[in-house]
């Protein structure tokens, strides 16, 4: 039996069914349950009382407040009477050829798009994936869509509360740069993403927010959009004029710069939300489902849905009734958390109508985790954890990576701007999913023999030697517990990966990344080898030897990785093996040549070069590649490695520069980039680079740190990566001086060749503020510049665009009397590389025995 709602207005409720307006508790409407804050009243009698000296609102007042406090231009901001208002004029104004919603979701995004007569493409959101939006479903929904089309998202969704997973926002929006996502934060106030202000953003980002629910207003619509400065200019052609009453203006422009209320509001629902939730669980015809917001939504099992919302509103509980949204059906409920008060006379209400609740302990399962670990570094668990992520995502299952910490030069740019690991990157990719700082919350980079910088959560917390990493490490056990529960309520399952070894007797009181996080996540473990480095049973057993009796308990198998030969040779050994500790190798990984895939901390750096070419070989592109101490971030020259006609050379020494005869020389990027250049002086490296750079023997080309290199100077007057005060003549070769200061630039860039408008993509980790007179390389200013044969830039992963590289490779070519190499389109992409790779995982270890140690067995998941 169909029922009407009555959500917001109790009103029409107490008429439809006879009851008392007053003797309604209104838990269907959302509204802050703190109420307004004090200036409203004094506000709202000061308009009243002189609104003949304000016959029109005073629009700009407003729009300079919201400047001011998001750090934006007033251009790019516009109120209006409640955000559905706007909604419907940002629809109008720009007309997409196809909306994309997640369902459920708020009904007028599909009343509106339906009232303009624009095409619909729904992306479930499912109630046995506790309504988390499923990235890759709504990204091949993008993908298919026309340009010009548009995204709505809830953040948080309603009716689920359930927020948007971390970064998706920023991935969606680099990734279909042609479309828009409308991102709709009407209750976002109250999660605890509610704080943070809206980053900086691309052009087709559009954000819709109200002022109505955290500030307890519903009968003041007072919402705003932010955007880019031209949609907002389409958007109020589009609205009739006095849009918004004087009196909502000067509330608005008031409660814009408000962000008490809103901490209060939060720290509130922190301690409040659990015991609701509870209460609600308490109830065995209730099912509620996660929530990250102000409400929760619940199913009613093994009862009529219409009789159910009639006889609460007959005891006074009225609730939102959530059969009109798409994708759900009747019986379905929304409850909007209250003051204590009032939350107990819905559970009385609910003892009333459903009988007398259990008291329990939660049932719930920790959420489904494996984590696998290594008997030393560069093991393999970086690519095995990837694959794993890559079967699980094949499965339809959210899952995500987790590395508590993790040592690396090698690192990336998430699309909020966070610094994490490169590998957990790339098994977010494997994933499908956007990386995030929550996979990945603690990263170490080596600064020195015996200092590291410490990223946490994605940003520069402090330089420490590892006596003082360790004194901090309750407290990074804390932050890193948090982000683990965090991005685990986000997906159904997650895959771990170690660091190092567990078996190290001397890091062990102080783990937190190992063993105490497969205990945190309550995840089995596989221990990984490699056998190619020798000695790998007795490896094997040693860690068993060491590891407590919990420890051991936990590793439930060995992976046996990096084998060249028969494996059945090995038979007799994994007989032995468990004979000796009762646990079974459940796969033999071969050695994989060329897997296509970036390393994650450069391990492996010196193990891939090619031989210096001598004057029989055939004609090819030299590239020569700087080898630094504090090397950082590789895999900028990684799109070289199978290029064919390109051989790539390393150069540690005069003699190798001159011996190889390079075409081209990279200087790549370093955590230390004074130290770095010092050395390279002591080596008279440096001096020989000047001198073929000065003839023209060679275009040198520096990136990040050696773009630094290039210049006339560096500083780092707070000691940033070296002592402080340190300065430093650079080589010389460009007018460029380079300071390191204390913040840290970490951003995704999309940018143009000014050359010939070559789009080019890649992202930014350096400290160094540059001031150069060169000529400039890209559109955006201050990426990199050029003199000549020499040139440098900023931007990681430049090389990955193959235009750029093309580009490059013509001009060494056509220097150099060579033949043009072919285009390689044919060059595997990253994905295929992943999949490749996942294949040849999947044929040689028992996928079900992982499967099944996850609870995640086929009939499951297939």
């Amino acid at each position: 039996m169909s029922h009407p709602h009555h959500g917001g207005n109790p009103s029409r409720a107490a008429r439809e069914y006879g009851v008392s307006k007053e003797a309604l508790t209104d838990f269907s409407a959302g509204l802050n349950p703190l109420g307004f804050p004090p200036c409203v009243r004094g506000i709202i009698d000061r308009e009243l009382s002189s609104a003949a000296a304000y016959p029109e609102p005073e629009y700009q007042a407003f729009r300079e407040a919201a400047a001011s406090r998001f750090n934006i231009s007033p251009g790019m901001v516009i109120p209006g009477s409640g955000s559905s208002q706007l909604l419907f004029a940002l629809l109008r104004a720009l007309m997409p050829p196809r909306v994309i919603i997640a369902v459920p979701c708020y009904t007028d995004y599909q009343r509106y798009s339906r009232h303009l007569e624009l095409e619909l493409t729904h992306v479930p959101l499912r109630a046995e994936n506790d309504f988390l939006t499923e990235s890759h479903a709504l990204a091949a929904a993008l993908e298919a869509a026309p340009r010009g089309s548009m995204a709505i998202l809830g953040n948080p969704n309603n009716p689920s509360g359930r927020l948007l997973p971390e970064g998706l926002i920023q991935h969606l929006s680099s990734q279909f740069p042609d479309k828009y996502i409308c991102i709709d934060e009407a209750y976002i106030g109250f999660t605890l993403q509610g704080g943070a202000e809206p980053p900086a953003e691309a052009a087709n980002i559009l954000r819709l927010r109200s002022l109505t629910k955290l500030f307890a207003l519903p009968g003041i619509r007072m919402g705003y959009v932010i955007a880019a400065e031209d949609i907002i200019e389409r958007v109020w052609n589009e609205l009739p004029s006095w849009h918004v009453g004087a009196l909502e203006i000067r509330l608005m422009e008031t409660l814009i710069s408000d962000i008490e209320h809103g901490s209060r509001t939060r720290e509130w629902l922190q301690r409040a939300m659990p015991r609701f939730f509870d209460e609600l669980s308490s109830f065995s015809a209730l099912k509620p489902y996660p929530s990250d917001a102000n409400f929760v939504l619940f199913k009613v099992q093994h009862r009529e849905p219409g009789s159910f919302y009639k006889n609460l509103i007959q005891r006074g509980i009225l609730l939102r009734s959530c059969e009109d949204f798409s994708g759900l059906e009747p019986g379905f409920f929304r409850a909007a958390i209250r003051q204590d008060e009032d939350n107990q006379k819905l559970v009385a209400a609910l003892c009333a109508e459903l009988g007398t609740p259990v008291p329990r302990k939660s049932t719930k399962r920790p959420r489904p985790a494996l984590m696998f670990q290594g008997t030393s570094s560069s093991a393999g668990k970086s690519l095995i954890t990837m694959a794993m992520c890559r079967i699980l995502a094949k499965r339809g299952i959210s899952v995500a990576p987790f590395k508590a910490q993790n040592m690396s030069l090698n690192s990336f740019v998430t699309p909020d701007g966070g610094e994490i690991g490169r590998a957990q990157a790339l098994q977010a990719a494997a994933a499908r999913i956007p990386p995030s700082v929550l996979m990945n919350p603690v990263l170490l980079k080596p600064t020195g023999e015996r200092r590291s910088q410490v990223i946490l959560l994605g940003k520069p917390d402090s330089s420490l030697s590892a006596r003082a990493y360790y004194q901090r490490k309750t407290e990074l056990k804390t932050a890193v517990q948090t982000a683990y529960n965090q991005l685990a309520a986000q997906h159904q399952a997650i895959v771990l990966e170690g660091a190092g070894s567990p078996g190290e007797v001397n890091l062990r009181p102080h783990d937190i990344v190992n063993m105490e996080m497969a205990r945190h996540a309550d995840a089995p473990v596989i221990l990984v080898g490699d056998i190619d480095r020798g000695g790998l049973y007795a490896s094997f057993i040693g860690h068993l030897a060491v590891m407590s009796e919990w420890e051991r308990n936990r590793v439930k198998g060995f992976i046996v990785n990096k084998f060249r030969g028969d494996p059945s040779l090995l038979e007799e050994a994994h007989r032995y093996l468990l004979e000796r500790t009762g646990k079974p190798v459940i796969g033999v990984i071969p050695w994989i040549e060329n897997h296509g895939l970036p390393d994650e901390d450069g391990a492996d750096y010196n193990l891939r070069w090619g031989s210096s070419p001598s004057p029989s070989d055939s004609p090819e592109i030299v590239i020569g590649v700087v080898s630094l101490q504090r090397l950082s971030n590789s895999t900028d020259i990684d799109p070289f490695r199978n290029q064919p006609g390109v051989r790539l050379v390393k150069i540690d020494t005069v003699e190798s520069l001159r011996r190889c005869r390079p075409h081209a020389v990279i200087i790549p990027g370093s955590k230390n980039v004074i130290s770095d250049l010092r050395r390279l002086r002591r080596l008279g490296l440096e001096q020989a680079l000047i001198e073929a750079a000065q003839s023209n023997q060679i275009i040198l080309v520096g990136i990040c740190g050696g773009f630094q290199m290039l210049g006339r100077s560096i500083s780092d007057p707070q000691g940033i990566e070296a002592e402080p005060g340190a300065r430093i003549d650079g080589m010389g070769l460009l007018n460029l001086h380079t300071t390191l200061e204390a913040e840290k630039t970490l951003t995704q860039r999309q940018t143009s060749l000014l050359a010939n408008s070559s789009p080019v993509s890649g992202y930014e980790i350096h400290h160094g503020l540059s001031r150069y007179t060169e000529q400039e390389l890209f559109s955006h200013p201050g990426l990199g510049c050029r003199r000549a044969n020499i040139q440098g830039t900023y931007l990681h992963g430049i090389f990955d665009n193959m235009g750029i590289r093309c580009q490059f490779l013509n001009e060494l070519c056509q220097r150099s009397g060579l033949p043009v190499p072919a285009p390689s389109p044919s060059l595997p992409t990253l994905d295929a590389s992943i999949n490749r790779f996942t294949a040849i995982f999947q044929s040689h270890v028992d996928v079900e025995f992982l499967l099944n140690l996850m609870g995640l067995s086929s009939p499951l998941c297939g």
